[in-house]
C-alpha cells in the first residue's frame, strides 16, 4: 500500500487531483446510493421515513415540471426541507470532532453519523432525472400519501 502511495505521489499534480476529484465523486455517488437503499429499505416499515421520502419525491417532481417563478419556489422548499438533516449531520459532525480527544471511536461514531445526514441532505437535493410520466407519478405519491394519512 506503501509503495502505491509513493508511485501516486511521483504523479504530476494535475493527475493527482484529478484522481481525487475521481474519488470524491465515486465516494459521493456509493453514499447516495447507499443512503437511498437504506432510505427504502427502512421505509417500508418506518411511516415517518416513508413519508417524508415520498413528500420530497414530489417536491423535486413539481420543481421538475415548474416553469418561471414556480421553479425557484420549489427550489427554496426543497432547500428548507433539506437544511433539517442538514443541521443534524453538521451536529453529528461537531460531536465527533467533540469526542475524538476524549474516546476514539465515538468520534468515528459522530463521523458516520454525520455521513448519513448528509447525504440524505444531498438526496433530497439530487438532481432530478426522470423519465415517466410526471404527472402520473405525483398523482401517485398524492394517492399513498392520502392513504398513509387515512390509516
Amino acid at each position: 500500500m506503501e509503495e502505491f502511495i509513493e508511485a501516486v505521489k511521483a504523479w504530476p499534480v494535475i493527475i493527482q487531483g484529478a484522481l481525487g476529484s475521481a474519488l470524491f465523486w465515486l465516494f459521493s455517488a456509493v453514499g447516495q446510493w447507499l443512503t437511498d437503499k437504506a432510505n427504502k429499505s427502512t421505509s417500508s416499515f418506518l411511516k415517518k421515513t416513508r413519508k417524508s421520502s415520498l413528500i420530497n419525491e414530489r417536491m423535486r417532481l413539481k420543481a421538475l415540471k415548474a416553469q418561471g417563478r414556480d421553479q425557484v419556489l420549489y427550489a427554496s422548499v426543497l432547500i428548507y426541507r433539506m437544511s433539517r438533516p442538514l443541521l443534524i449531520g453538521l451536529i453529528w459532525m461537531v460531536l465527533g470532532l467533540t469526542f475524538n480527544s476524549i474516546i476514539g471511536v465515538f468520534s468515528i461514531i459522530g463521523y458516520l453519523g454525520s455521513l448519513y445526514y448528509l447525504f440524505i441532505a444531498l438526496g433530497i437535493v439530487k438532481a432530478i432525472n426522470y423519465e415517466g410520466d410526471i404527472d402520473a407519478r405525483i398523482k401517485e405519491i398524492e394517492e399513498t400519501l392520502e392513504d398513509m394519512k387515512n390509516a
